[in-house]
């Protein structure tokens, strides 16, 4: 069954074929999938998700014409080949009989001749397609060995138009991954060294946007590729709830980590100056706090020190958290730098220049530490 939110049928007006492909491909479908304009019709079998034939009513894409084309018969032979033609006889089987192709240089062309079509069909824009699922395709349907995702990938790159690009990429802000498999199939297509190094930046992270600066060269290139690589099912979009909850993990993160990181270093500075002058040194560093929650009222709102000499964690992360997004890490440092620079000014105050000068020193050594342990 298609599981993909695809419609059975519909307008190129509103979804481009390698969408549809890519659905039905990820949906692991079965039938026959039918595209019409005017007079003009071309039919795709897919079996399990797979492309494996393709027929026109296009005279240019019938099997002779396309063996001409490509050089692969003589125009005598395509031209006796095509007298012959019935009901109950094939062309290509006509060309074996006279000798002109052998029967797997039919099947290749056959194979080239499909492919054409495909190719063709993924620039169309206009007409109605159906998809009309089966449980199995009729047997009198030859089932070639087609590679879906290479054929995909470079159907795609046929597309001029920015507009079927840019609709199915759902914009420069979008972010995809790798997907499920990717790697697997990696190994069954020819990538390009261009293509390659597009590929590499998709991580998870990287929007459109970034990418194309990244990788430098034709942005149009860049995003069509990308395109290419949705259909063929190597990538994957992450969704707006993905990234909101990949952003609340860094921030939260980054939280436990900063805030843990200075808390060492206060609980280093409070040790040392009630070492020194007793409990004078707890007021001292109280009534800089209370100056510092002046100058950030939002992210040091309630904060107070513990018995160690630490901030109350709890109370900050919820400040944290009412921060507006793109302000939450530049809030936090901010507030936790000013209370450490006022903590080293009590020592100065207290102590004097040479003591702060020590005190920092340790400091110093402490972050060393903290950055070579382990995550």
């Amino acid at each position: 069954m298609i599981t993909q939110e695809i419609k059975l049928e519909g307008n190129l007006s509103e979804i481009s074929v390698p969408q549809v492909f890519h659905a039905l491909s990820i949906s692991n479908a079965t039938g026959i999938f039918t595209w019409k304009h005017s007079t003009q019709e071309r039919m795709v079998y897919i079996a399990q998700g797979k492309i494996v034939f393709a027929i026109s009513n296009d005279k240019e894409e019938r099997l002779g014409e396309a063996l001409l084309r490509s050089g692969k018969i003589r125009v005598k032979d395509f031209i006796e080949g095509s007298r012959q033609i019935s009901e109950k006889k094939r062309l290509g089987q006509i060309l074996i009989e006279i000798g002109a192709l052998s029967k797997e240089e039919i099947k290749n062309g056959v194979t080239d001749q499909v492919r054409e079509i495909i190719f063709n069909l993924f620039k169309e824009s206009q007409g109605s397609y159906t998809f009309n699922e089966k449980k199995e395709l009729p047997r009198e349907i030859i089932t070639l060995n087609i590679n879906t995702g290479e054929l995909i990938l470079r159907g795609v790159q046929k597309i001029m138009e920015w507009n079927r690009i840019f609709q199915t990429i759902s914009g420069i802000d979008t972010v995809f991954e790798p997907a499920s498999g990717a790697q697997k199939k990696l190994q069954e297509v020819s990538l390009t060294p261009e293509e390659k190094k597009i590929f590499e930046q998709v991580n998870g992270k990287n929007p459109v946007e970034k990418i194309c600066s990244l990788v430098g060269g034709n942005d149009f290139e860049t995003c069509r590729t990308l395109m290419a690589f949705l259909c063929a099912n190597l990538i994957r979009r992450i969704t707006d709830s993905e990234i909101s909850i990949a952003e609340e993990k860094k921030a939260a993160d980054f939280f436990d980590k900063t805030t843990r990181c200075y808390n060492r270093l206060y609980s280093y500075i409070y040790r040392y100056l009630v070492e020194k002058v007793g409990r004078m040194g707890d007021k001292n560093l109280c009534y800089y706090l209370e100056e510092v929650k002046e100058d950030h009222p939002v992210i040091m709102k309630g904060i107070f020190l513990l018995p160690d000499g630490t901030l109350a964690a709890e109370v900050l992360k919820e400040n944290f958290e009412r921060v507006s997004a793109d302000r939450k890490k530049e809030a936090l440092l901010a507030g936790l730098k000013a209370l450490l620079s006022s903590e080293l000014a009590a020592i100065q105050e207290s102590l004097g220049e040479t003591e702060k000068a020590f005190v920092s020193s340790r400091l110093a050594g402490i972050i060393e530490g903290m950055k070579k342990e382990k995550p």
